[in-house]
């Protein structure tokens, strides 16, 4: 009966974070998501950004094209086209970091494990991996990098969160 009734005082907690909004689930690191929550905002989540990001370059590379060809008169026009698209791809990178340390921290609360250390992990690993990819000496770096993610993403979408409050939230 007490595990019933810990699901239900769970349950309620937890429906009374998920009415703070999507703001709140995406941006915010505060509370606690379950499974169901943080795949389904994971997976959309990494969707909308998978189609951002080529959305982003492809509007841009019709400027970028049309600058290329001024290029040929006018070098600074490139140059502002290459600024403009770096910095769109940086805002972002940066929303796009910004959601998955926000989930990814909440479920962690869930489950009743700090987020700091991970967090800092998980943003040193943002821009390890792609370093790695391109200096060749650093692969073998990122791939044992990349080693406590495969166990992050365990311990986020299939381990079982506490049952009623802990240090982290309701």
């Amino acid at each position: 009966m007490d595990g019933a009734r810990a699901q239900l005082e769970r349950e309620h907690v937890q429906t009374e974070d998920y009415r703070r909004g999507l703001a709140w689930l995406i941006f915010s690191s505060q509370g606690r998501i379950n499974r169901k929550v943080w795949w389904l905002t994971f997976v959309s989540a990494n969707l909308v950004k998978w189609a951002l990001y080529p959305l982003v370059v492809f509007l841009f590379g019709f400027s970028m094209a049309g600058l290329i060809a001024q290029a040929l008169v006018d070098f600074s026009g490139t140059i502002q086209g290459i600024f403009v698209l770096a910095v769109a791809l940086f805002v972002l990178f940066v929303l796009d970091l910004r959601t998955d340390v926000a989930i990814i921290s909440k479920r962690l609360h869930d489950t009743g494990r700090s987020a700091a250390g991970w967090m800092t992990y998980y943003v040193f690993l943002w821009f390890l991996l792609p370093v790695s990819a391109f200096v060749p000496l650093l692969a073998p770096i990122g791939l044992v990098a990349s080693l406590p993610f495969i166990y992050l993403m365990i311990v986020c979408g299939f381990m079982r969160g506490e049952d009623g409050p802990n240090v982290y939230g309701g």
